[in-house]
């Protein structure tokens, strides 16, 4: 597929080096010379410098030619005016990146047809959606969504005496009644996919696969009790941190909003309901002490300062919060922030981008979700007519090392695999793959290209 690029920042750069990465012909146009020399130099990219205002760049760029246009800078006038000079020209598909949630509401009122875009992904929607996934779902640290979400997929932090450190993974089948397969480890730096006698450690992220209805059950059986009445701290009153708030404040007992410019909390307030608005820094310790922030079960650093963000979150962890997490606008920082005492780091750059991927796969596959800072990833896939596991049982496929098939769709519905589950053409399948095993799963099912 040719790939049109518009914006070669943070978000344009992702997009651009993975689309190379999965075979796609990709042409970045962005103003600044600097980041179109980057893309081309670290990328297998074709860079331009012009504006998505600008027709004549666009065609430069090979707009007539492109199958899809992606418009990522961080304006979203230039966003929108790109997807409708993209529509008379005749490009097929067409995404637009937008930040304000207003736009959005405004934008509801019309067809999308009408400004030319046939997507709208907003950063902000994309990382609220997985933060309040994050603090209201127990224990979880990233989450995924397969067969229309029957099927889900959670990380779970394995805590001392946690059940899953009592038996090897034969032994936990055994002892629980829903079904579930642990697809993936993360241990350390490593991504581990492991098979029946594997036995996990204190410390390890525990990638689960089972259905949404199972669960809750699942989780309680595990020790990741729901906790009602939850006391949540965020800091900023950023977009992604009023919003999360206004969500939050519907469902938790006590939600608190830091912000030190007194003009945003004065904003946030008047937005706020239930929510209370606090003029402060997470850097004062004596505030955060007189919040008892340590009794507090989340600390979320959501505001516009990464390092803010993360000098709170180890702040809060320090003081005993029960679990910290921090925002940061860079996607090379969450594999360095990650080695620091925090839960959990979160980017809405990485997010977003992985929204607007799923978004461009058509047919095969249908959606791809990145795990442990990208070692593996989870897939829904596909199986193609002729495909070497189509008409076969699981136990029947010799599945290379690195994949783990977690989940079957067919014609019944969604079921979590075992052994003799059958896998026919059209049937769509959930797994867990390593990264360097990606390419010989996706040739099981048919699904490369």
């Amino acid at each position: 597929m040719q790939i049109l690029i518009v914006g070669a920042g943070s978000m344009g750069f992702t997009l651009a080096q993975q689309l190379d990465e999965e075979g796609h012909r990709v042409v970045v146009v962005d103003r600044d010379p600097d980041r179109v020399e980057l893309a081309r130099t670290q990328l297998d990219v074709m860079g331009i410098v012009g504006s998505g205002l600008n027709l004549k760049a666009l065609r430069e760029a090979d707009l007539e030619t492109s199958d899809l246009l992606i418009a990522a800078t961080d304006l979203d006038e230039v966003n929108i005016v790109a997807c409708l000079l993209a529509r008379e020209i005749g490009v097929r598909r067409r995404i637009a990146r937008v930040h304000f949630a207003e736009l959005l509401d405004d934008i509801a009122e019309v067809e999308l047809s009408v400004l030319g875009v046939d997507e709208l992904v907003n950063p902000a929607a994309v990382t609220v959606g997985q933060l309040y996934d994050m603090i209201t779902t127990p224990g979880t640290l990233e989450t995924a969504e397969f067969a229309e979400q029957s099927m889900v997929l959670r990380g779970l932090r394995v805590t001392a005496g946690s059940r899953f450190l009592s038996a090897s993974l034969q032994g936990l089948r055994a002892m629980v009644s829903e079904p579930f397969v642990i697809t993936g480890v993360r241990r350390g730096n490593d991504f581990l996919v492991p098979r029946g006698p594997f036995k996990a450690q204190e410390g390890d992220i525990i990638y689960v696969v089972t259905t949404a209805d199972h669960l809750q059950p699942f989780l309680r059986f595990f020790g990741f009790r729901e906790r009602r009445d939850q006391r949540i701290i965020l800091y900023g009153a950023s977009t992604i941190g009023r919003h999360l708030a206004a969500r939050l404040e519907r469902v938790e007992r006590e939600v608190i909003l830091i912000e030190p410019s007194r003009e945003k909390c004065t904003r946030a307030a008047e937005e706020l309901r239930h929510t209370s608005v606090i003029h402060g820094s997470a850097l004062d310790s004596h505030l955060m002490e007189a919040l008892h922030v340590g009794s507090a079960n989340y600390f979320v650093g959501v505001s516009d300062s990464e390092e803010t963000n993360l000098t709170g979150a180890l702040w809060a962890k320090r003081l005993g919060v029960r679990r910290a997490i921090t925002l940061t606008q860079q996607p090379d920082h969450v594999a360095l922030f990650e080695d620091l005492p925090v839960d959990a780091v979160v980017c809405p750059i990485s997010l977003t981008a992985g929204v607007i991927l799923r978004r461009v796969r058509e047919g095969k596959i249908l959606s791809l979700f990145r795990l442990a800072g990208g070692r593996g990833e989870a897939l829904e896939v596909v199986v193609q007519s002729g495909a070497p596991a189509a008409g076969r049982a699981i136990k029947e496929v010799d599945f290379p090392e690195g994949v783990v098939l977690a989940a079957v769709v067919g014609a019944s519905g969604a079921r979590i695999a075992g052994g003799e589950t059958q896998i026919n053409a059209g049937d769509r399948v959930v797994m867990v793959v390593r990264i360097d095993a990606l390419d010989e799963a996706l040739a099981l099912f048919g699904g490369a290209g």
